[in-house]
């Protein structure tokens, strides 16, 4: 069931295509380990540690870190870049 929505205008500044899109990109993948946290990497409502601080949940050990880069290319909509941290 579908809602019904405003009126498309005849001329809308982001183009439209509608889906399945056929699309090449590129992936680029960096690995790092980490040790430790750098500081500021998490908000004040998530606390010193981004939850880490609470001995019940455990603690922040380290581990292996990504960076993930996708470039897409020849698209319907154009060129675009999306990165990951995790």
């Amino acid at each position: 069931m579908s809602i019904p929505g405003p009126e498309e205008p005849s001329f809308h500044p982001v183009a439209r295509a509608p889906a399945p899109w056929k699309l090449t990109a590129e992936v680029y993948m960096l690995f790092h380990m980490l040790k430790g946290l750098p500081g500021g990497v998490h908000g004040k409502l998530e606390g010193r540690e981004g939850g880490w601080d609470d001995e019940a949940m455990g603690r922040f050990e380290g581990g292996l870190g990504t960076v993930c880069i996708v470039r897409y290319r020849d698209t319907p909509v154009g060129m675009w870049d999306v990165s990951f941290v995790g």
